[in-house]
């Protein structure tokens, strides 16, 4: 379950956070239920300021927060993880993907997204564990556009999954 600290992210209270932080029995790497500590709540939430507080009371960052920030369309949280943390775009999880296999899979509301991350250079032709890349799944979804953008970005058709399929041969 959510200890104070995680409520205190979800509810967006700063000045809350920093008199829980006063207390030496608070533990800033506590997981909640979901395995998210307080810094990986403010990623889902986009709290810049919140995760600054969290991070001067010595908790750490974890390269996952990128992922969790894209995944939420936090953008601007994703851009300081980049600029100022020094976290990578290209780092990936458990099963191979990289923020930009995440954001390709999603709906098309998420567009932005891609270009988003591909300006900052994410690697178009990245491959999960299954060897797929952003373009295999954006043309397993069928959808044109963001095949489209990923081929004026760099990706590459020819590239063959663990299956030998190009993502020609799983377009819908």
């Amino acid at each position: 379950e959510n200890n104070l600290l995680h409520i205190t992210v979800l509810y967006g209270r700063p000045v809350v956070l920093k008199e829980l932080l006063k207390h030496k029995d608070i533990r800033v790497e506590e997981k909640n239920q979901a395995g998210r500590t307080p810094v990986m709540l403010c990623a889902e939430m986009g709290r810049i300021d919140m995760l600054n507080t969290l991070r001067a009371a010595g908790a750490a960052v974890c390269q996952e927060l990128v992922g969790i920030a894209a995944s939420k369309g936090c953008l601007s949280f994703v851009k300081y993880c980049i600029d100022k943390l020094g976290l990578s775009l290209e780092s990936v999880d458990n099963q191979g993907n990289t923020v930009l296999h995440h954001a390709s899979s999603q709906a098309d509301e998420r567009m932005f997204h891609v270009q988003f991350l591909l300006d900052a250079r994410a690697d178009a032709n990245a491959r999960d564990c299954f060897g797929m890349t952003p373009l295999h799944l954006a043309a397993m979804r069928g959808d044109l556009s963001l095949v489209k953008m990923l081929e004026r970005n760099g990706a590459d058709f020819t590239v063959r999954d663990d299956k030998g399929r190009t993502p020609l041969d799983v377009a819908r």
